[in-house]
């Protein structure tokens, strides 16, 4: 999760939290719902989002010592669409009440990535997150892209099997790695080293600028005679 720009021993105590498939839904399902809107393996949603909680906080806080978690990545299906109860009485949707009632309460930075059963406009998606469905940021010296493979769709279009697979958008993403081209590469020669404390202490020697403009000075060789 990082570049040689790292010290060695950050290497491995860089850590994030990885959470996908919360589905947040409702107590209280109503007819012809999907029977995870209620009680599933005997547990309430109301019980499973208090475990979400309490489980990441208690991971973050194993280590609060050396500060070593430093997000948390949701990564798609944070509620459902599913026909019929996507919309909230009061105008919410799932998405948003799972953010301010989950996400809000974790204890680092989170970042979420839409699912198949996030379907939402990117508009609304942006106006919960204030970042667009497909985006990118960096944690530490490490880069994230965030790619959105699903399509978002309007209520008649969905089903219970979620939206529909849309493929990898390449022109957006060859656009945003551009914005990190140390990152990948320093990733890249991190992913061959040995991971070890050799490899480690190996890739504190990397260094990689964008461009032909950096602060080493070229070798200047000598003549001697012989």
């Amino acid at each position: 999760l990082v570049g040689g720009s790292e010290s060695a021993a950050s290497v491995y105590t860089n850590r994030l939290v990885l959470l996908a498939d919360a589905h947040y839904m409702t107590d209280t399902p109503g007819e012809g719902d999907a029977p995870s809107a209620g009680k599933t393996l005997g547990y309430t949603q109301a019980d499973k989002i208090d475990f979400i909680r309490k489980d990441v906080n208690g991971f973050i806080d194993k280590f609060s010592d050396d500060g070593s978690v430093k997000g948390v990545l949701v990564l798609g299906d944070l509620g459902t669409d599913d026909p019929g109860f996507r919309e909230l009485s009061d105008g919410e949707n799932y998405v948003r009440k799972f953010k301010n009632e989950v996400m809000d309460a974790f204890k680092v930075k989170s970042y979420a990535l839409p699912g198949n059963h996030d379907s939402y406009s990117n508009d609304i998606w942006n106006g919960i997150f204030d970042y667009n469905r497909q985006h990118s940021f960096k944690i530490g010296d490490a880069a994230f892209v965030m790619l959105d493979t699903y399509a978002p769709a309007n209520d008649e279009e969905i089903t219970k099997s979620g939206s529909s697979y849309k493929g990898v958008d390449i022109e957006w993403l060859e656009k945003e790695l551009e914005k990190y081209p140390t990152e990948m590469f320093e990733r890249a020669v991190w992913g061959m080293l040995p991971h070890n404390s050799l490899g480690a202490k190996a890739a504190t020697r990397l260094k990689v600028y964008a461009g032909a403009s950096h602060k080493h000075e070229a070798q200047k060789p000598v003549a001697v005679e012989v």
